[in-house]
C-alpha cells in the first residue's frame, strides 16, 4: 500500500544527511562529550570529525548503513555472539509446537503421504 500517512522503510528520515536517531545521536555524543571534556571548540571539531567519518562510511552503501551496522554490533554484544532467536534461547528452554507431531522418519512420511494420495483418489493408487 503506497498511502503518505504509514511510515515506510523508504522514509528519509535524515538531519543533515544522517539517519535519524543513530547517526544523528553519535554526532550529537560526539560533540557534547569533546564539549565536557574538552571545551566548545575542540568538542566541535570532535563532531565535525564523526560527522565526516559517518558520510564517509555511508559513501557508496545502503542508506543508513551505520545506523544497521551499529544496531548490528550493539544486538551482537548484548546476545553474546548469538543472533539468532533460537541461538539465543537454547534448545532446553525452547517451546514446542503443542498441536503436531515430532521426529518423522522417512518411512512414517511416506505411509502418511501413501494414505492422503489414497483417500484423494477413492483408493486406488
Amino acid at each position: 500500500m503506497r498511502a503518505p500517512v504509514y511510515r515506510s522503510l523508504e522514509a528519509k528520515n535524515t538531519v543533515l544527511g544522517l539517519a535519524f536517531p543513530t547517526e544523528f545521536t553519535v554526532v550529537l555524543s560526539a560533540w557534547w562529550a569533546g564539549m565536557i571534556s574538552a571545551g566548545a571548540f575542540i568538542g566541535s571539531g570532535i563532531a565535525v570529525a564523526a560527522y565526516v567519518l559517518i558520510r564517509v562510511a555511508n559513501y557508496g552503501r545502503a542508506e543508513g548503513f551505520v545506523q544497521h551496522f551499529l544496531q548490528f554490533k550493539v544486538r551482537r554484544v548484548v546476545s553474546r555472539g548469538r543472533l539468532s532467536a533460537a541461538a539465543r534461547v537454547g534448545a532446553g528452554r525452547a517451546a514446542a509446537f503443542p498441536h503436531g507431531e515430532y521426529a518423522y522418519e522417512g518411512q512414517d512420511l511416506a505411509e502418511r503421504l501413501f494414505d492422503i494420495v489414497r483417500s484423494r483418489t477413492g483408493g486406488r493408487t
